[in-house]
């Protein structure tokens, strides 16, 4: 086998979080930010094997809530109040989202990884063998029997009520009166629930491109959600590479990780500047997407915000510091020791 990856049902870790702290969000000043995004973009251009891993904070700017935010779905559950969640036929690819199928057109990124089930990283036009959706996409359904795929351009489950229900873990299966166009078996829908096992296919290709990774770039995900979160980390530990992971929140692995606090939409757009990139205008169905804020400007902002609650934007010392851009990580570490301190 490729790894002794423990291939577990989904379920959540890295309970030593409170939600109390989950509903913080850290942004980078904004002149870190942007020494951090260099050196990232540095990482790209020098590895060999870069995967992106995407949750549900890639998706927040289309309007889909995310789980453990302010706003999000279990967050609100926890409350007793049903989260709202738009119709998915209306939301549309984010710049993050064009971004992500730009790096994979231009071959700087090898694979995409996701959680998220709504489609947008298919509709932004990466090309179904480059990503791996762990958790099911709404928009395709399985054959109980031959396992074949069909993906459809209308949600496969039944309706909005259903779907929040299923985002927040409670149990619904949803089988589809269409049958399958090879062996006449019934059509199910593909989201894989709490307690589910992951699909075979999907555990072994998610497991091998991991494997080989010497870059992972985590990009909006509290990384609780087992065995997903267990994916990007073979990067440091494994293949003495980098695991850098974007985040408003704090994560379970932020302290073997470069940790960017920001809006998944600022990163990639950044980054994709630092890289010479043509960044898209609009969706492959010709929806305009661009960032709309200063995004320098955005951070100081929610920056100063932060230290006027009192609040201090974690320093992330990173230790786990055996890979071969320690001279990048340190100078990240050095510039957020001495500047931040004067800012």
């Amino acid at each position: 086998g490729f790894c002794n990856m423990d291939i577990q049902n989904v379920g959540v870790t890295g309970q030593s979080i409170s939600s109390k702290e989950d509903q913080n969000l850290y942004y980078d000043h904004p002149d870190l930010l942007q020494r951090k995004v260099s050196n990232i973009a540095n990482m790209i251009r020098n590895c060999k094997h870069a995967v992106i891993y995407t949750g549900a904070g890639i998706s927040t700017s289309a309007d889909i809530p995310d789980y453990r935010g302010p706003e999000g779905l279990w967050t609100l559950a926890d409350k007793g109040i049903a989260g709202n969640v738009p119709d998915m036929l209306s939301v549309q690819p984010t710049v993050g989202h064009l971004v992500i199928a730009k790096l994979i057109e231009d071959k700087l990124v090898h694979h995409v990884i996701s959680t998220n089930i709504d489609n947008l990283h298919l509709r932004s036009g990466i090309p179904l063998e480059k990503i791996t959706e762990l958790h099911g996409n709404l928009f395709m359904e399985k054959c109980g029997d031959c396992n074949a795929k069909f993906y459809r351009d209308f949600n496969v489950t039944s309706g909005n009520q259903e779907l929040v229900a299923t985002l927040v873990g409670e149990e619904s299966s949803l089988s589809s009166t269409r049958k399958c166009d090879y062996c006449n078996g019934n059509l199910m829908d593909s989201i894989i629930r709490f307690g589910k096992f992951i699909d075979d296919e999907d555990t072994e290709i998610s497991g091998k491109i991991s494997w080989d990774a010497d870059l992972a770039l985590v990009l909006g995900t509290s990384m609780r959600v087992s065995p997903a979160n267990k994916l990007p980390i073979y990067s440091c530990r494994k293949n003495n590479g980098n695991l850098v992971i974007v985040n408003l929140q704090l994560t379970p692995f932020d302290d073997e990780a470069i940790k960017v606090y920001s809006e998944t939409d600022h990163f990639l757009h950044l980054l994709a500047q630092e890289l010479g990139l043509n960044i898209p205008s609009e969706t492959p169905d010709g929806y305009q997407r661009s960032v709309n804020v200063d995004i320098y400007e955005y951070h100081q902002q929610k920056y100063s915000e932060l230290e006027s609650q009192g609040l201090k934007t974690p320093s992330n010392q990173v230790k786990h510091e055996k890979n071969a851009h320690a001279s990048l990580l340190s100078s990240v570490l050095s510039f957020n020791k001495n500047t931040l301190e004067n800012v």
